[in-house]
């Protein structure tokens, strides 16, 4: 899915984001010895809009961005960072597909910071994405 590819690019390609975590902007989950703080993003959801005729319009992506830090303080700035990089986004071009994007609410699964691995704190945001 180009959406998919254009998120990683998207995200990596604002510089406070890619200062804090490098290239670590995975799918699905990170590998077990990644280095924190990393990101880990999936689709949640995804559907088309259709129009009052039943037409089939545009299509709407949710994704969860789980933000893993070896602290509190670490995964709450890589959450910080990511959501600065959503705020005040209009229109931009993901893998060749027109896109608003925005910043929803913190993730109903991860709403408080959560030991993973015992040695990992994880805190979600979802983005949602609107075709243009």
């Amino acid at each position: 899915m180009a959406v998919a590819v254009g998120i990683r690019d998207y995200f990596l390609a604002n510089p406070t984001l890619a200062a804090l975590i490098g290239e670590r902007f995975f799918p699905h989950e990170a590998a077990h010895e990644a280095v924190a703080p990393y990101v880990v993003y999936s689709l949640h959801d995804f559907f088309q809009v259709r129009d009052l005729q039943g037409n089939l319009g545009k299509r709407h992506w949710t994704y969860e961005l789980k933000c893993c830090g070896d602290s509190y303080a670490s995964a709450l700035a890589c959450r910080d960072a990511v959501k600065a990089a959503i705020v005040g986004t209009e229109t931009e071009d993901l893998d060749g597909t027109s896109c608003s994007l925005f910043w929803a609410q913190d993730s109903e699964h991860d709403s408080h910071a959560s030991a993973v691995d015992k040695s990992r704190f994880q805190l979600s945001i979802d983005l949602e994405i609107l075709e243009r």
